[in-house]
């Protein structure tokens, strides 16, 4: 590192202030336009364009001291302590967070960005303790210490790291995309009943009066060509009226969760396997998002293999996940059942789960103790969808593309993951030269 680097602290550079949640946490205050960032909202991603709350106009009144356009928040209260995000519109944050704002006249945002992403663990460790929740006050923040070249050096560093983000981030709005194709195409086939509806009108065939306004659509789209008539070959051409689940397609059953799944209570022992955690979204390896261990010992924990359908620790939404990788395990408090493949295809039954939330959330029972969300009486009792086998297939062939597409984007992602924080530390130090990193980077992402 030669004589123009220089050691700042985060105070003399950027101003620096902790968030705040609105006074009374009213309803009102939230669903707006205004970010509202939580440690939660802070994902692997650089920038956060969206958050789970929003203000309204009245939220955003009541924090307008702390609203700001553009900056740089870092996660200072908690297990998730350390994390850094980039922020590019109007957006404020609640209490776990500390907000900076950097003197862009001495040192580049998105450089003080990897600055500060690189010394996540310094951060964790610099407030975290045995005894107490993890915390870093906003005065010992300030005191943090980087080193940086001038400004036009400290651009090109950015640069070349934000490139490598940039394209993670490509890759994982195609994958994305790619998700939402197949999401559609499931609800067109197993929840609107699309093919089936098609098949019933080129019939004569009566339509449902509760789907009779899908009937109309239908029409239009046969009348147009635009109904895929090769698909609905494949599908009944009538429907079929069930207690359980309503009207749906004549030959396919209804069928209680207790008849096609297992649970299971397989403890890891002394088996070296990943943690995963439970989430809104999926399962998700635990270190990739949360630094606290759960117990000392994780040899208590379930183990978890493919197919297996888990639910997590919450009762304010149905948190479940479909495991995809071979093995794993998650915490001994959640619930895990072994899905029987020779009925249903897996996959089918988490698409299905995010396809009718409304529907399955009545399988959550009220608990004496956090994290017991599901009711195993309700979950047993709940009925699933059950098509056809060579449909399931069909649609398992027709995902089978998108899945392939999405596996060679994460792939590249992942390579491109380890080149970043690879060459992170040695940029941010200065011990790699600018063009060489520069040469590496764009032979990684050609």
């Amino acid at each position: 590192m030669g004589s123009e680097w220089k050691t700042f602290r985060i105070g003399d550079i950027a101003k620096v202030f902790t968030g705040r949640t609105p006074p009374g946490t009213l309803e009102d205050d939230f669903s707006g336009d205004t970010l509202f960032v939580t440690p939660g909202d802070m994902t692997e991603q650089k920038v956060i364009s969206r958050t789970v709350r929003t203000l309204s106009s009245s939220g955003a009144d009541k924090l307008s001291r702390i609203i700001f356009d553009k900056g740089i928040v870092v996660s200072c209260i908690g297990w998730q302590m350390g994390k850094s995000a980039v922020i590019t519109q109007p957006a404020a944050t609640n209490q776990q967070i500390n907000t900076v704002l950097p003197d862009e006249d001495l040192v580049d945002l998105n450089f003080l960005y990897y600055s500060l992403k690189s010394k996540r663990d310094y951060i964790f460790n610099l407030g975290a303790t045995a005894t107490r929740t993890p915390i870093v006050k906003k005065s010992l923040f300030e005191k943090i210490e980087f080193k940086a070249p001038p400004l036009p050096k400290q651009k090109a560093i950015a640069h070349i790291l934000g490139s490598l983000d940039d394209k993670i981030e490509l890759n994982r709005r195609m994958n994305a995309t790619l998700e939402q194709m197949a999401q559609a195409l499931f609800k067109s086939w197993f929840v609107d009943f699309d093919p089936v509806t098609d098949n019933a009108l080129a019939a004569g065939n009566a339509i449902p009066e509760e789907l009779a306004e899908r009937g109309q659509i239908r029409s239009q789209a046969i009348a147009n060509g635009t109904a895929n008539r090769d698909v609905a070959k494949g599908f009944p051409a009538a429907f079929q009226l069930t207690e359980e689940m309503g009207w749906i397609p004549e030959g396919w059953e209804a069928m209680p969760f207790k008849s096609f799944t297992m649970a299971k209570t397989a403890r890891v022992g002394d088996q070296a396997v990943p943690e995963y955690s439970s989430t809104n979204e999926g399962l998700f390896p635990r270190a990739d998002r949360f630094k606290k261990q759960l117990s000392k010992s994780k040899a208590n924990n379930k183990l978890i293999n493919y197919g297996d359908l888990v639910f997590g620790m919450s009762r304010q939404v149905l948190n479940f996940g479909l495991m995809h990788q071979e093995v794993g395990s998650v915490s001994s408090a959640y619930n895990v059942f072994e899905i029987d493949q020779s009925t249903i295809f897996p996959e089918f039954v988490e698409y299905h789960i995010r396809a009718r939330p409304s529907y399955y959330y009545g399988m959550l029972g009220a608990s004496s103790r956090e994290g017991q969300s599901l009711s195993i009486t309700n979950f047993n009792l709940t009925s699933m969808l059950i098509p056809r086998g060579e449909t399931q297939e069909e649609f398992q062939r027709q995902r089978k593309d998108l899945v392939s597409r999405q596996l060679l984007n994460s792939s590249q992602s992942e390579c491109l993951t380890k080149l970043r924080d690879t060459l992170l530390p040695k940029l941010i130090s200065g011990e790699l030269r600018i063009p060489d990193a520069e040469r590496i980077a764009k032979e990684a992402m050609a």
